[in-house]
């Protein structure tokens, strides 16, 4: 499955699982887990996953899969968690 993430803010992203936006979540990122906000429903493992990898200062570059993404970015220090 190929997943894009677009930031909103700071701490919320638009992650879409396909290329229309009915294949599209909004998730934030809170103090302990990311959670779910809108649109379609996403699995625990996936909300897991994306924790561990979204970070609030990494750079997003639309059209980017997350893949490349973190591939591309793994120079930048982890949250911390």
């Amino acid at each position: 499955m190929q997943i894009e993430a677009r930031r909103v803010d700071h701490n919320t992203y638009d992650i879409f699982f396909g290329k229309q936006w009915s294949d599209h979540a909004r998730v934030r990122q809170g103090r302990s887990s990311t959670y779910r906000l809108s649109g379609m429903k996403v699995d625990h493992m996936t909300l897991k996953y994306l924790d561990t990898i979204l970070a609030p200062n990494m750079p997003i570059t639309p059209g980017q899969l997350l893949e490349e993404m973190v591939r591309n970015n793994n120079a930048i220090t982890p949250r911390g968690r």
